[in-house]
């Protein structure tokens, strides 16, 4: 293949590789002529953005524990010489509904 399909194969392969409980993972990749589909763990509890707009304020308790699990999902991938590349409030998703 190309240049641009090594690099997006050798990029899927380091998603599949995250497994961590901060990290979202990725469970199948499926590939077709055209597109390569990445089927992702299921966060139905939206993005840290959304909750922020939800709930309005967090107290400090649950802020630490939120910024924690944040800085746990990029230093995993740090120690994996990786970098995020879009660090914001709508790239970090909860899991599910729970309060944090």
């Amino acid at each position: 293949g190309t240049a641009a399909q090594t690099r997006l194969k050798r990029f899927v392969g380091l998603l599949q590789s995250f497994h961590h409980d901060a990290v979202c993972k990725v469970l199948e990749v499926f590939e077709d002529y055209k597109n390569i589909h990445l089927i992702k763990e299921h966060c139905s509890g939206g993005s840290v953005y959304n909750r922020i707009l939800e709930r309005q304020y967090f107290t400090e308790q649950e802020s630490a524990v939120i910024v924690k699990h944040m800085l746990l999902a990029v230093k995993h991938l740090h120690d994996r010489d990786t970098f995020h590349g879009n660090l914001c409030p709508n790239a970090f998703r909860f899991l599910n509904n729970t309060p944090h």
